[in-house]
């Protein structure tokens, strides 16, 4: 807990005087009129106990989305610090940032030495007083110099002459930097920014998703915007990108399923038959779906389901049109109060300082309920060098069922920006009303039961990054629910005839021509390990036109092998990236 010399005069390009907020202020109030009558989250005082509810909501956050996989101890120092410099002079750039970051580890550094830990196996979060600099407010924002919340890497320290922060333990060359409080309706500041608006209970946000986000690069997870611009890439539909925020800040969306599965958190069972499937919701059972389009690219499907009432279709932002009763009422209720309301039946916890410390189902923020089709094109460079920033190649891309491609792009019309990232019409459910009113116009005319197709003919279509054809057809036969059915099809209008080359998981080499007794025989060329007399052994085959398939030993060594007409004396050339 660090915080900064108290402020005598409040300094109006920050939040706050530069100390920790012991009691509620009456910022949401004017004269005697309540802005915000209804529940308050993260409310101080903040302090020890506060910050080690902080940390519990992103353990219980975590240990939820990768299914036990990640657990950690955790605890918090009692001492507050100060550093010399007030927040707007740590604000101006990363390096001052990474120096308010090891300033603050250099004051702490006794009390961290008596935990006798292995810096190897901790990560320390320096929680600051006051605010972050991590959203964009309607106009320009007056606290422009409130610190930005970040991971600190050894990229960010490496010009500080001090950077090696040296304990008795091990080298500390990484960490987070977080605010007291996303929540701005504690502060004077709300006023400025929202001087027109009489209730200010909805311009809420916790401080979870921002932590997750955070903790997220700490664990390897890579991000998934566009790191050059901020635009989104997978939208609200994964942590790593604009989904950390999902829930007013408190229910982070987990993971896409191409992360959990690259973290091990769970695992895909592919497809190789046509036929129809059922797939159960990801809080009831981590079941994701691949299908191969090539070696590597490939289809997810995973059921995500957002219903937080048993047996009812009714998600949060449903409930807040409802009374009591069950009846819609003409003025919408606020997030945090339907979310605590009884009858909702959602299961969390929440301590007394306000804090959500945990959701039984994290996908209770999405904006929908239905199937994701994630296209996957697997990543030959660094994941986390922004393997999304390219639009029209995006390594981890959502079909998206409204048949627009609009996540990542600016909206056209200002008041209509929720499609940019991501809304409940780019889940894949039967009677998608987009799908058929927008994207395919033309299905509706003959497709009765509203059962929504994936081929190569539809909008979004099947077709691999580079337009070759998959000859893959999808159909969705359900409405959204916690248990789906699809079918799947394998060369659909192909003009040409599949053949499986072996049961086994196999790459291809390439392909060429073999001459024997002067027939020139066309081939493909694979491998795969098998196990032979106990040790694990590549075997390489030549499937031929002849339908002939041929273990590859020391007699076959002229083969000409060919890629785009081009021809080589030479034994395997393997097919480019």
């Amino acid at each position: 807990m660090v915080q900064f010399p108290p402020e005598d005069i409040d300094d109006p390009l920050t939040t706050g005087r530069g100390t920790f907020l012991t009691s509620e202020t009456d910022q949401y109030s004017l004269g005697d009129t309540l802005l915000c009558t209804g529940f308050k989250v993260d409310s101080p005082l903040h302090d020890t106990t506060y910050f080690k509810n902080q940390i519990k909501a992103i353990r219980n956050y975590y240990h939820s989305v990768s299914n036990g996989s990640v657990n950690f101890n955790y605890s918090v120092l009692k001492t507050t610090y100060e550093v010399t410099l007030p927040m707007r002079d740590y604000a101006v750039n990363d390096q001052k940032l990474g120096e308010f970051f090891t300033e603050s580890i250099e004051l702490a550094k006794s009390d961290i030495d008596s935990l006798g830990l292995n810096m190897d196996e901790v990560l320390l979060v320096v929680f600051h007083a006051g605010m972050g600099q991590d959203f964009s407010v309607p106009f320009i924002d007056p606290t422009s110099h409130d610190l930005k919340s970040a991971y600190v890497d050894d990229e960010m320290l490496e010009e500080i002459e001090s950077s090696r922060l040296t304990t008795t333990l091990g080298i500390i060359n990484r960490g987070i930097i977080l605010p007291e409080t996303q929540n701005m309706i504690y502060y004077d500041v709300v006023q400025d920014i929202f001087s027109e608006t009489d209730d200010l209970c909805d311009i809420q946000v916790g401080l979870t998703g921002t932590f997750a986000l955070l903790m997220g690069y700490a664990l390897g997870l890579p991000p998934l915007f566009n790191t050059e611009t901020g635009m989104s890439g997978v939208g609200v539909f994964g942590l790593m990108d604009h989904g950390s925020n999902n829930g007013r800040g408190v229910i982070p969306a987990p993971p896409t399923a191409w992360t959990r599965i690259r973290q091990e958190w769970a695992t895909e069972t592919i497809i190789r038959e046509s036929g129809e499937y059922t797939i159960s919701s990801r809080d009831q059972s981590e079941q994701i779906y691949r299908i191969n389009i090539s070696s590597n690219e490939y289809f997810l499907i995973e059921n995500r389901n957002n219903w937080i009432l048993e047996n009812d279709d009714d998600d949060i932002d449903s409930l807040r049109w409802k009374d009591d009763e069950g009846i819609y009422k003409e003025q919408i209720g606020h997030w945090f109060d339907t979310v605590l309301n009884e009858r909702s039946e959602v299961q969390f916890e929440i301590t007394n300082d306000s804090v959500f410390t945990k959701f039984d189902n994290y996908d209770y923020g999405l904006p929908g309920s239905g199937l994701l089709i994630w296209h996957i094109r697997e990543p030959e460079v660094d994941p986390s060098s922004g393997i999304n920033n390219d639009r029209d190649n995006q390594a981890i891309q959502l079909e998206e069922a409204d048949g627009a491609i609009d996540i990542g792009y600016s909206s056209a019309h200002p008041l209509f920006t929720q499609h940019v990232n991501g809304w409940e019409f780019d889940l894949w459910y039967a009677d998608n009303l987009y799908y058929f009113e927008y994207g395919n116009p033309e299905e509706s005319k003959f497709n009765d039961e509203k059962i929504l197709t994936f081929d190569k003919e539809t909008r979004p279509n099947t077709d691999a990054t580079d337009g070759a054809r998959s000859g893959i057809r999808i159909k969705v036969l359900s409405e959204a629910s916690d248990e789906m059915k699809f079918s799947v099809e394998f060369g659909v209008d192909a003009d040409y005839e599949k053949e499986l080359l072996s049961g086994n998981d196999i790459t291809i080499l390439g392909n060429g021509q073999t001459i024997e007794d002067n027939d020139t025989l066309t081939n493909i060329f694979y491998k795969y390990n098998q196990i032979i007399e106990d040790s694990d052994t590549t075997t390489i085959f030549r499937k031929s036109s002849n339908g002939e398939s041929i273990y590859l030993d020391d007699s076959y060594m002229n083969i000409i092998l060919c890629y785009n007409f081009v021809c080589r004396d030479t034994i395997f050339l393997p097919l480019p990236p």
